[in-house]
């Protein structure tokens, strides 16, 4: 799918040496880069917890609440930037730039995580004596559980992926810096709260149990929608908070035709909300991971560990969800899939980096080529290459040439035990029948 978003922008850059000039203007000596593409993939994770302790002796009441949650977006796309006016080369300002932008249509979006609550409540009732008609004052408590689980509704991203302004920093006249970039992703990069709700399915179970003056009721409702946690919100919020207000920056390189630049952030951040009066509390941990390309190269497309029986959400042949879980100790190969603009039969240095836990285990080369698919399988000799394949967290880099993709947080973890249930049956085996007792006959 495809989403415009028509805001127009100038992207501009001064040279001091003419070394790239196809859209130069000698007459007016300016310059500016016509287009430019920008892949940005950003992930935010974090844990979330709100705790209300709260007594009121005079009114009668009390609220104890606790609820843990835990959520993960990663918001992966490219954006065509056409520039559409230039700048005289000697701007002596920053040129802020307003592109023409253009979400294409492999922008993607995971979510996933979940959360609990527990509640219990105290309120002051009161009934009539149906003899005397006496006022009787009686305890109402309220005791609250849930849990719920957030999933991607589709992994297709329909929102704009950068919504921020580009500056260009010109390189000095006569010296040897490199010229500058410089974006944001902008407050809504994650589309907001009420956007992001739109990506995430929803599915648990919240009970209720209400004791008054003479009975107690349960009540269970399925939980089909809930307000998506603020938490991407909060990250973005804290992260413009910087003080250089969350600003992506980086050199551009010029490669003979066009200019590249790539980076990667990782911002913990910590977002806390009391209210004394209430006995609230929120407290929120989380790493928001940026990682960003322009002009990217045709590389690696993406990166596939597979094991026998590894579990995948399919749908189509172009519309699954990878597994993302593995066996520990188990034979496990690595498919890598290129671009199509690369064909494996002119590619000859690809290599695979693994890491676990964050500390490199092994670099594997000579992949076998899968022809039909595009890509490569990393085979390792056995599991001692790749240390048994230990309980972990792991990290895939696939590198060709100066150009690199990772695939990241991948569990392997222990086997869950086996349960064999035998059966005793009467069978027929070629015309002698068997039944329990003489089976090992």
């Amino acid at each position: 799918m495809k989403r415009l978003l028509a805001i127009f922008i100038m992207i501009s850059l001064c040279i001091s040496t003419p070394a790239f000039t196809p859209s130069a203007d000698a007459a007016t000596n300016e310059f500016f880069i016509q287009e430019m593409e920008l892949w940005v993939k950003a992930t935010c994770s974090a844990t979330r917890t709100e705790t209300q302790n709260f007594n009121d002796a005079e009114n009668h009441q009390s609220d104890n609440y606790n609820e843990t949650e835990n959520f993960n977006v990663t918001i992966e796309g490219t954006t065509q930037l056409t520039a559409l006016s230039r700048y005289p080369s000697n701007s002596p300002v920053p040129i802020e730039s307003w592109p023409l932008m253009v979400s294409t249509e492999d922008n993607k979006i995971s979510v996933n995580g979940g959360g609990n609550l527990t509640y219990s409540g105290y309120r002051r009732g009161e009934t009539s004596d149906p003899d005397t008609g006496e006022l009787i004052y009686f305890p109402v408590t309220y005791n609250d559980s849930g849990s719920w689980t957030y999933n991607s509704k589709s992994e297709i991203y329909e929102d704009p992926v950068i919504s921020g302004s580009v500056f260009i920093y010109p390189a000095a006249a006569g010296s040897s810096e490199k010229p500058r970039y410089e974006f944001e992703l902008g407050q809504v990069f994650f589309g907001g709260t009420e956007a992001l709700d739109k990506y995430a399915a929803v599915a648990g179970t919240i009970s209720r149990t209400t004791k008054g003056y003479d009975s107690t009721e349960t009540v269970t409702e399925q939980v089909t929608h809930r307000p998506v946690t603020s938490i991407p919100d909060n990250a973005i919020l804290e992260w413009n908070h910087l003080p250089e207000e969350g600003l992506l920056k980086g050199e551009l390189t010029f490669d003979g035709t066009e200019y590249h630049g790539k980076g990667q952030v990782t911002y913990p951040y910590t977002y806390r909300q009391e209210s004394p009066e209430q006995g609230l509390t929120i407290q929120e941990n989380g790493n928001l991971n940026i990682c960003w390309e322009i002009n990217p190269k045709p590389g690696v497309k993406a990166i596939q560990p597979n094991q026998v029986l590894g579990r995948y959400a399919y749908r189509s042949d172009d519309d699954y969800d990878p597994a993302t879980d593995f066996v520990s100790g188990k034979d496990t190969v690595v498919q890598v899939f290129l671009h199509d603009e690369l064909n494996v039969d002119e590619v000859n240095n690809l290599e695979l980096d693994i890491y676990r836990d964050g500390s490199k285990v092994t670099t594997l080369t000579n992949p076998k080529k899968d022809n039909p698919n595009n890509a490569f399988i990393f085979i390792p000799h056995d599991k001692s290459q790749c240390g048994d394949w230990a309980e972990g967290t792991y990290r895939f880099v696939a590198r060709l040439g100066d150009v690199d993709k990772t695939l990241d947080g991948v569990s392997f973890k222990p086997r869950r035990e086996f349960r064999i249930l035998a059966v005793p049956v009467r069978a027929n085996y070629g015309g002698t029948i068997k039944e329990p007792g003489n089976f090992a006959d």
